[in-house]
C-alpha cells in the first residue's frame, strides 16, 4: 500500500481516511479507520508475537495505489463477502492467526504528490494546488490534455489561467488564482474570486463567484452570488440566485429568479419515488424550477447525513480533531473523552517494546 504523510488539519485529509497504521518496519500489524472511535486497541494475534519495536502512525494517508501478488484475487475466489481490498480483505487477513499473507507499506518522500478526487473538498484541494502551480510541470498551461479535448491555456501574472477567445467587459475584477475557459463571456461590474470557469459559460453583470467550479456550457444571470460550490455543465441559473457554500448543482439544472439555495445543498433532474424508493429522473418543474433538492433523509444512503456532507464538502472543515501537541500523556484519559479524540491503548507492549 502506498501511502503519503500529510498533516491532520491539510484539506487533503477526509473523515473517511482518518486512520492509525501501525508498522514494523514496512510491514503493516494493523490498520484501523478511527473516525467513529474514541479508542483503537492492538490485535493480540500472531501479528505481534515477538515483534519488539513497531510503529504507531497518524499522518499516513492511503493514496489509493495498492500493488498486489496474483495471489490477492484467490482471497475474492473464495470469500464473495470482500468487496473492497483496504476495508474488507485487509481488515480480515491482518486480524486472522490463519493467514500468512503480509501487508507492507510504501511511504511516498515528501516532495511527491499523489491524492486521489474521491469527494469534493479533495477535488477542490488538489484543483487550488495544481492552479497554484505546486504540481509543476503538471500545469494547466503545460496544455497537457488529450488530442481529443485540446486546451490553449496561457498563464499571466499571479496565475491567472485563460484560453482564447474569452470576453471580459469592463470593470470586471479577478483575484488570482483563477481558470476561465475559452468562448465564455463575463459581464461588467463581476468579481471572479479564486474560481474555475469553463468553456462556453455566460456569466450576467454584477455577479460574485467565489472559491467555486463552473463547469461548461453554464449559464449565469444577473447579481447572483456562487460560493464555494460545483455548478456543473449546462446548468441554467436565473436573475438574483444565491447559492451557498458546499453546494452541488447537477447538469442540466434550472433556476429560477431569486432562488436561494442553502448550505451543503444537492440538486438534479433526480426526484424520490416514495413507492419505489428509488431516484428517478423528473423533468416536471419545482419550487426550485427545473431541479429537485436532494434530502438525506430519504433513501437508503446511509451515510448521507449532514455531518457526512459537511466533511466532504468544498468549504466544509474536518469533524475528526486531534489533542494540541502540547498535551502531555497525563492527559489521555481526559483528552480520549473529548468529542473526536482518540486514545491508543498500549495492551500489547511488552517490556522490551517501543513505540
Amino acid at each position: 500500500m502506498v501511502f503519503s504523510e500529510l498533516p491532520v488539519k491539510s484539506n487533503l485529509r477526509i473523515d473517511e481516511e482518518q486512520c492509525v497504521v501501525v508498522l514494523e518496519g514496512p510491514k503493516i500489524l494493523q490498520y484501523d479507520q478511527c473516525t467513529k472511535k474514541k479508542e483503537v486497541h492492538f490485535n493480540s494475534n500472531v501479528k505481534f508475537k515477538d515483534v519488539k519495536e513497531f510503529e504507531i502512525r497518524f499522518d499516513l494517508i492511503e493514496s489509493g495505489v495498492m500493488i498486489c501478488s496474483p495471489e490477492i484475487l484467490h482471497f475474492f475466489a473464495e470469500e464473495f463477502d470482500y468487496h473492497s481490498l483496504r476495508d474488507h480483505l485487509m481488515r480480515d487477513v491482518l486480524t486472522s492467526e490463519i493467514y500468512t499473507s503480509k501487508f507492507s507499506a510504501y511511504i511516498l518522500p515528501k516532495h511527491y504528490y499523489l491524492q486521489r478526487v474521491h469527494v469534493p473538498r479533495s477535488y477542490d484541494a488538489i484543483s487550488v494546488d495544481l492552479m497554484k502551480r505546486w504540481l509543476h510541470p503538471i500545469c494547466l498551461d503545460a496544455n497537457l490534455f488529450p488530442p481529443s479535448t485540446p486546451s490553449s491555456y496561457t498563464s499571466s501574472r499571479n496565475n491567472l489561467y485563460k484560453e482564447l477567445k474569452v470576453h471580459l467587459s469592463k470593470n470586471v475584477r479577478i483575484d488570482t488564482p483563477a481558470v476561465i475557459g475559452s468562448d465564455t463571456t463575463i459581464y461588467e461590474d463581476s468579481l471572479i474570486s479564486m474560481s474555475c470557469i469553463g468553456r462556453d459559460c455566460v456569466i450576467g453583470s454584477k455577479c460574485k463567484i467565489s472559491n467555486s467550479y463552473i463547469w461548461n456550457n453554464v449559464k449565469i444571470g444577473k447579481n447572483c452570488s456562487i460560493s464555494h460550490s460545483i455548478i456543473c455543465n449546462g446548468v441554467v441559473i436565473g436573475d438574483n440566485c444565491v447559492i451557498q457554500s458546499g453546494s452541488i448543482i447537477s447538469f442540466n439544472v434550472g433556476l429560477k429568479d431569486g432562488t436561494v439555495v442553502g448550505n451543503m445543498s444537492r440538486i438534479s433532474l433526480y426526484k424520490y419515488n416514495l413507492e419505489e424508493e428509488v431516484y428517478k429522473i423528473c423533468l416536471d418543474e419545482s419550487e426550485l424550477g427545473k431541479g429537485f433538492l436532494f434530502d438525506p433523509n430519504l433513501g437508503k444512503l446511509g451515510d448521507a447525513t449532514e455531518n457526512v456532507l459537511l466533511g466532504q464538502s468544498i468549504g466544509g472543515q474536518p469533524n475528526f480533531n486531534l489533542p494540541e501537541s502540547g498535551d502531555s500523556s497525563d492527559s489521555d484519559s481526559e483528552s480520549a473523552s473529548s468529542e473526536g479524540q482518540v486514545k491508543v491503548h498500549e495492551k500489547f507492549i511488552t517490556k522490551e517494546s517501543k513505540a
